[in-house]
């Protein structure tokens, strides 16, 4: 699944949010250690994704 391709890229859990079964926005969550120092964290929320997932033409 996507959700599965994007977390063992990222090493973290995504949240994933549609519109009419359409993919509308990704997003990962990060804990700030000091100016510059991003470590990646799982999402609260899965997002309201549910079953098949379509990507919206550009």
């Amino acid at each position: 699944t996507i959700r599965d391709a994007i977390k063992s890229t990222f090493g973290a859990e995504p949240k994933l949010d549609c519109v009419r079964g359409s993919l509308s926005e990704v997003s990962l969550n990060f804990y700030v250690r000091g100016k510059s120092n991003y470590e990646i964290t799982n999402v609260l929320e899965q997002g309201n994704c549910r079953g098949l997932v379509s990507f919206p033409r550009k």
